[in-house]
């Protein structure tokens, strides 16, 4: 049989491991949540190792990739911290100038 013209519909994962495409998928998006945002050129790419996403994956309850994507970008908002001077223009620039990433 000529492997080439085999299209194999694989939705659980058995026959190929696909969660590295998934969870790249996941950082991907949540890098792109901000980019309409000021500055966001400047956050590092990407956001967060494949590492870090699997802990959080692992904490439970979270199968659902959306649901995955959605906490990842809630846990990236608690590192952003909001401008007091309200003069500051851009919270981005402060945050980062304050992680020590500029």
């Amino acid at each position: 049989m000529d492997s080439k013209g085999l299209i194999v519909f694989d939705m659980d994962g058995v026959l190929v491991d696909v969660s590295k495409s998934y969870r790249d998928t996941v950082r991907q998006t949540a890098r792109l949540f901000f980019k309409g945002a000021g500055s966001w050129k400047y956050l590092p790419d990407p956001l967060f190792s494949l590492t870090d996403l699997a802990r959080v994956k692992q904490s439970g309850g979270l199968n659902n990739d959306w649901d995955l994507t959605f906490l990842v970008i809630s846990l990236l908002f608690t590192l952003v911290k909001g401008s007091t001077d309200p003069q500051d223009p851009d919270p981005w620039i402060r945050h980062i100038v304050i992680n020590g990433r500029r």
